[in-house]
């Protein structure tokens, strides 16, 4: 069930990531809670593997973003968050 589940994306959108697995499975009937392990657990059983972006280095921003990102560290960050996520083994995440 949760293999076909996750072939569609989540409610909220976005990516799976374990805990939406968690709360996928946690509204199945006669489940009270899962905690976020077992959302893990599931993606990990069915062939997911965690999926994050490659870092990047700062001489790859322009001038103008290197100049921007040392004006205002906090406000303009060079790199995108580091997000974790889980996606089917060999397969290319789409929300890198």
């Amino acid at each position: 069930m949760l293999r076909e589940r996750v072939k569609t994306p989540p409610p909220d959108g976005g990516v799976w990531t374990a805990k939406k697995v968690a709360a996928v499975i946690a509204a199945e009937p006669g489940v009270s809670r899962v905690a976020e392990q077992r959302g893990r657990e599931a993606l990990k059983a069915i062939g997911w593997t965690v999926q994050r972006p490659r870092p990047q280095h700062v001489q790859a921003a322009t001038p103008e973003e290197q100049e921007a990102f040392k004006r205002a560290p906090c406000e303009t960050p060079l790199a995108r968050p580091c997000r974790i996520f889980w996606a089917p083994r060999n397969a290319a995440p789409d929300m890198l």
